[in-house]
Formats: structure tokens, sequence, C-alpha cells
């Protein structure tokens, strides 16, 4: 969370699973979209309202970027069949590549405290 490049991914990831639970809202199933708010306030409670250091809003951070890539991939798998096969590719490749990013931005996390003076 300490970037450009990785609040420019956060936030499209946050719109793209957005988008899914309203497409998923929208055919009668309001569980992804209700779950969708409760972590949204989640997140921006912990990371944006609580008094808490740096390191624990990083690796806070990391924790609902990795979630945010698991949903992805779970609304990209899941909706495959519907989307055809290119665009559920697609989809499912794109959602990956968050995944990794978001696996990538927790790395320094798990390295020693030294490292992090």
């Amino acid at each position: 969370m300490n970037s450009l490049t990785n609040g420019f991914l956060f936030v499209t990831a946050l719109s793209w699973v957005l988008v899914e639970a309203a497409i998923i809202a929208s055919i009668g199933n309001w569980w992804p979209l209700g779950l969708f708010a409760v972590g949204f306030g989640l997140m921006f409670a912990i990371l944006g309202c609580l008094p808490v250091s740096d390191r624990f809003v990083n690796v806070a951070g990391s924790a609902f970027a990795v979630l945010l890539g698991l949903s992805l991939l779970y609304f990209s798998v899941t909706g495959f069949v519907a989307t055809g096969f290119l665009i559920g590719f697609l989809k499912v490749l794109a959602s990956l590549a968050f995944l990794g990013f978001a696996a990538l931005t927790a790395l320094p996390l798990l390295g020693s405290q030294s490292e992090q003076h």
C-alpha cells in the first residue's frame, strides 16, 4: 500500500469485485454484494480510520489484497461458462496476475524486523 502502482491495482480490484458482485445481485443473489459492503467497510475502517501503526496497515493491506485476489479468482472461475471461453480465460488470467501482485506486496513483510529500519 506504499506506492501508486499498488494503490492503482487495489482500486482496480475493488472496482472489479464490486461490478462482479453487482452483476450477481442483479440475477437475485445478494450475498456477494452484502459481503462486499461488509468487507469494504471493514477494510477502510482498519486501513483509514483506526489509529494503528504503519506496519499493521501494510500487513492488513496485503491481507485484504490477497482476499481481493481470491474473490476475483472465485468470480472468474464460477462465471467462466457464462462469459465464454476467451473472456473467461482472460478474467482468470487477470485475477491470477492480481493475486500474484498481492502476494508480492506481502513478501517484504515476511522479512525480519531489522530490514524495515
